[in-house]
């Protein structure tokens, strides 16, 4: 496993402690300010590339505040985390232009791994259904270009957002759509759970 120490802290843009540990999978402390990588038996180059820039991320943009709130409020922290990770991953790839490689190549090898996996956990091979979201004008065009998703290995389904106002207003219009209702949020206190932190973001 390479060492990706230095990498990880001039892209951070500050002197972070990065660590290998044996875990699921790469996290960042946001208060302690430490980078954790998994020791996995096997990890290629693109998915400990992408596990590095992801917390980066992390690293740059994710405040301690809002994840202090959330725990105060009983919220979740898989669905703050869901919502702040799709953030700073479009933040890290505007910033550095060659991370948008690094995730589609470490993305499709994770998705194939799981797909595959006989031991896949449940929830991850579920959210493989991918629910696209766009304006009534410009979501035609996403259905022409991708279809249903099968000839990718993957199952798309379309909702329209009149108005691109972000991903949490996305999914506060079409949470209680069965398409939104996957394992994550089939326990009604869940669901509610993220029905009110989704209304926070948007207000």
């Amino acid at each position: 496993m390479r060492d990706l120490s230095t990498l990880a802290k001039l892209l951070a843009e500050e002197d972070i402690h990065v660590v290998h540990r044996k875990q699921e999978t790469a996290a960042f402390d946001v208060k302690n300010r430490e980078l954790s990588l998994p020791i996995w038996k096997e990890m290629s180059k693109d998915v400990q590339d992408l596990m590095t820039v992801h917390e980066v991320g992390h690293a740059l943009w994710t405040p301690l505040e809002m994840l202090e709130k959330a725990r105060k409020e009983n919220i979740e922290f898989s669905f703050v985390n869901v919502l702040e990770d799709v953030r700073i991953e479009k933040k890290v790839q505007n910033k550095y232009l060659g991370s948008v490689r690094i995730f589609s190549r470490g993305y499709k090898e994770l998705i194939g791994k799981w797909s595959d996996s006989k031991n896949a956990s449940p929830n991850i091979v579920h959210c493989i259904t991918i629910v696209i979201i766009s304006t009534p004008h410009d979501l035609p065009h996403f259905q022409k270009l991708l279809g249903d998703g099968k000839r990718l290995g993957m199952n798309f389904s379309y909702a329209e957002q009149a108005v691109p106002n972000g991903l949490a207003q996305a999914f506060v219009n079409h949470l209680d759509s069965p398409k939104f209702l996957c394992r994550l949020t089939r326990s009604p206190r869940k669901h509610a759970q993220l029905k009110r932190y989704l209304k926070h973001q948007v207000s």
